[in-house]
């Protein structure tokens, strides 16, 4: 008999994430009991980000990976009692692999968090944008939005997640490039949020 999964979609507004019956771990970043942590095995800086229900923000720890950006100091506090320190903001370029084909996934506000053990993709976040996030035993992932598919008939209908015990991450490769300054960013906009994704 398969095991349960989750289906992750709306109410946007905080989301209502239910995990998958998983074997528990004092590991679990996504867990809403106490800080995440990793274990040594996990690299600290990769081509991936960690799929994370606790964080309202997306989080990524290198500042090269920034094709965007504007210094500005902001307290992040996540559901699960983690208190992050971000030093600046701006936008990210992803490469996804998906149905054999390489697409580009701009995440258009990210948080700059050097103390950061891994980048992190926010669950509000993609729930914000439309997208849905299955966490299963079987084909984990992300689903586009219906419309942007209609839109844009090349795009992949999900993004894969890989799953590592209690971990789920979506692989990728960061476009690095010479950034530019954003103008100071208004916590209000919920535009400033989104995410957005072309093939190529």
């Amino acid at each position: 008999m398969s095991r349960p999964h989750t289906h992750v979609r709306g109410p946007r507004n905080p989301p209502s994430v239910t995990r998958p019956t998983l074997p528990t771990s004092s590991h679990d970043c996504t867990s809403l009991q106490g800080p995440p942590t990793l274990p040594s095995s996990i690299p600290r800086l990769g081509q991936r980000l960690l799929i994370d229900s606790a964080a309202p923000l997306n989080i990524v720890r290198d500042r090269s990976a920034f094709q965007s950006y504007m210094s500005d100091r902001k307290v992040i506090r996540c559901l699960n009692g983690t208190i992050f320190e971000a030093i600046g903001y701006g936008s990210v370029l992803l490469h996804v692999t998906a149905m054999k084909e390489e697409h580009s996934l701009r995440l258009s506000m990210c948080y700059h968090v050097p103390s950061a053990r891994h980048h992190i993709l926010s669950v509000a976040s993609l729930l914000n944008s439309d997208m849905q996030v299955i966490l299963a035993h079987r084909s984990p992932r992300i689903i586009l939005p219906l419309k942007a598919r209609q839109a844009q008939p090349s795009l992949p209908k999900y993004y894969p997640l890989s799953r590592e015990k209690t971990h789920f991450f979506l692989k990728c490769r960061f476009t690095l490039t010479p950034t530019v300054p954003l103008p100071p960013h208004n916590d209000r906009n919920p535009q400033s949020f989104t995410l957005t994704a072309t093939s190529h």
